[in-house]
């Protein structure tokens, strides 16, 4: 069809439930379990973008691809969108200033998220959630959600410890430890003074630990190297 001509934007039709998506929208939506369904996907995916489809494609009803792909846990596909032009920082005005780090967010996709903050995606924008009286971060949404894995990859990634907002939020943490309002592994990660403080006193305190139960003979430095690219580092 592309080589007949046919615009690889073209929108599915109004009355169907794909009304306003291009066909790289729906692609990036769909997931399957069946790794050949997968691998077909994302070949589709490239036909269209070498055809000239557009990653930040969307209208007044429907997000940008970026954003489903998030939501689907697909880095691969992530980091072609992005590799072609898609926008990290784009947020929904119709969705409340919902965006794929938002979306990364609800949803625990880690690599998704990693590869979207370095793409510079804002992990300070707000998201106004209906269920909620104030607009939100993508850290407060991880919180809102229930997922511990993503909020040291937002920690490290820039993200604002708003306690204040974080102890408001209604209903949340209902998969996390919690330390009074507050889930406590960002408790802790306050009380230390912030992400780079924690961070740093966990890898300290790693490095002391290997230095004098396994390698008393190697340099603190090197160990200290080790520790940081072996363990997730003030991710626990």
């Amino acid at each position: 069809m592309l080589a007949a001509g046919v615009d690889p934007d073209t929108l599915g039709h109004a009355s169907s439930i794909h009304s306003g998506r291009t066909a790289l929208g729906e692609l990036c939506l769909y997931v399957s379990s069946n790794a050949s369904v997968q691998q077909a996907r994302f070949e589709c995916i490239k036909v269209l973008l070498d055809a000239g489809a557009s990653p930040n494609a969307h209208t007044e009803f429907n997000e940008p691809p970026l954003i489903h792909a998030a939501i689907g846990h697909d880095v691969a596909i992530v980091n072609v969108l992005l590799a072609a032009g898609a926008d990290p920082r784009y947020a929904s005005s119709r969705h409340g200033g919902w965006s794929a780090i938002h979306a990364a967010a609800a949803w625990d996709s880690c690599a998704c998220a990693t590869a979207l903050l370095k793409a510079g995606a804002d992990v300070e924008g707000l998201y106004r959630n209906t269920a909620i009286s104030f607009p939100i971060t993508p850290l407060m949404q991880a919180v809102y959600s229930g997922h511990r894995r993503i909020i040291p990859v937002l920690l490290r990634g820039g993200a604002r410890l708003d306690m204040t907002g974080i102890a408001a939020l209604p209903g949340a943490h209902y998969s996390l430890a919690q330390e009074g309002a507050v889930p406590s592994y960002i408790a802790k990660v306050d009380a230390a003074g912030g992400w780079k403080k924690y961070e740093q006193a966990h890898r300290t305190r790693l490095t002391t630990t290997f230095t004098r139960v396994l390698f008393p003979r190697l340099p603190i430095a090197a160990i200290s190297n080790i520790v940081c690219s072996w363990a997730h580092v003030g991710f626990y």
